[in-house]
């Protein structure tokens, strides 16, 4: 799929650097104000630090020398692994390494948005995304760039191979019971239907067993962790996704009409997801990033530097509309260049881009689930037939038979 032709005299080289405004224009923004940078990755060293001297990582005031750290707020086997690092490399050992791996990921993560995720797609149409992704976002340092890159990694053995993947998933939740939506990929390999149901089965039971785990392990550092979970993650830091919203309905995220819609939304976008593979027909590379992509909306405490796998995702749905023709693709062209736009004006004028980006996740969530039914209805014959044949032998009427000669 090709940008509106008004654009295509315009070089990649200098619509990369148009689009790639708002990232650097919030980091010089930031250097500017000398606004403290890293305070997540200071978290996670702060909490070892302050582990191996005996103290309370999860203290909601951390104070290390020569750190401004936020508020730790991963389980205790992190803080316990990061210790047992910085006990045997020291703190700046472990500062090098961990900062090392984070920066290979996130170079990694860009390469794979921008070019090599849909290489059909021309490259002007995935470049505005990353305006997703504000300058905010890579200078918090936070860990879930590496949890990402790491999911990415075991993703590309996929469809040969499941287990380096499930296996990647199960990790990453451990420090972020959220990212299991990640194996939402397998429900949409292009794979029999009794193979993916029992995959993604297995790995959600796995997933799920290990966070029952850590959140009743005996270790004395879990009460303190469910403190600041329940303090810090479910009421000040709700996200950018459901829970976000939510909250700025005056919703608390954790009470019953929230929980209970949960599911609904998940599922909602989780069976559009499977129309848009089945009926859009997708390429396998298409797929993955189907997958990849929705795993992100279907996050429901998403925050801004996750957004990284939403690049090609938001691409793809963009490549999917243009498909249905007339006026489209323009309409689709000129809303991903509208949304650079905000982010780089909010931007200049010191403002936090809040709003254009939850904003534009909600749409994609809205596009996706729309694009579903038109494919649906475009197609429901078809649907009809899938879904004739799914059901159970008890409840089809069998044909009559031959009468006796």
């Amino acid at each position: 799929m090709a940008p509106s032709p008004r654009l295509t005299h315009l070089p990649p080289l200098w619509w990369g650097i148009l689009c790639s405004l708002p990232v650097v224009s919030g980091l010089i923004g930031r250097f500017i104000r000398q606004t403290p940078g890293f305070e997540d990755f200071d978290a996670v060293t702060c909490a070892g630090v302050t582990l191996l001297k005996g103290g309370n990582p999860y203290d909601l005031t951390p104070a290390c020398a020569g750190l401004k750290s936020a508020t730790f707020v991963y389980a205790p086997p992190v803080a316990e692994g990061v210790a047992f690092v910085i006990a045997h490399l020291g703190a700046d050992g472990y500062r090098l390494l961990f900062g090392g791996l984070w920066l290979l990921a996130l170079c990694g993560l860009s390469a794979y948005a921008v070019k090599f995720a849909l290489p059909e797609v021309d490259i002007r149409l995935k470049l505005p995304l990353l305006a997703l992704f504000t300058g905010g976002c890579i200078a918090c340092g936070n860990i879930a760039i590496l949890l990402h890159g790491g999911v990415l990694l075991g993703a590309f053995s996929l469809p040969r191979r499941v287990w380096p993947f499930v296996l990647t998933v199960t990790v990453v939740s451990l420090i972020k019971p959220v990212l299991l939506t990640y194996l939402i990929v397998l429900a949409y390999m292009d794979r029999p239907l009794r193979w993916r149901m029992g995959r993604t089965a297995a790995g959600v039971v796995a997933g799920l067993s290990l966070s029952l785990w850590v959140l009743h392990s005996p270790s004395p550092l879990t009460p303190l962790w469910k403190d600041t979970l329940s303090q810090v993650v479910l009421s000040d830091q709700t996200g950018i996704s459901y829970f976000g919203w939510l909250h700025s309905w005056g919703i608390d995220s954790t009470s019953p009409v929230a929980l209970s819609l949960l599911p609904v939304v998940m599922g909602t976008l989780a069976l559009s997801g499977l129309a848009l593979a089945e009926l859009g027909q997708l390429s396998r590379n298409e797929r993955l990033v189907l997958g990849l992509g929705l795993a992100q909306l279907l996050n429901p405490r998403l925050m801004d530097y996750d957004l990284l796998l939403v690049v090609p995702f938001g691409a793809l749905l963009a490549h999917l509309v243009a498909r249905q023709g007339g006026r489209w693709p323009s309409v689709s062209t000129w809303g991903l260049i509208g949304l650079t736009g905000s982010i780089l004006v909010l931007n200049e004028i010191e403002q936090r881009a809040i709003l254009p980006v939850p904003l534009s996740l909600h749409l994609m969530s809205l596009v996706t689930v729309a694009l579903a039914g038109t494919l649906a209805f475009q197609q429901r014959a078809q649907v009809v037939r899938t879904m004739t044949g799914l059901l159970p032998l008890r409840g089809r009427r069998l044909p009559p038979l031959p009468a006796a000669e």
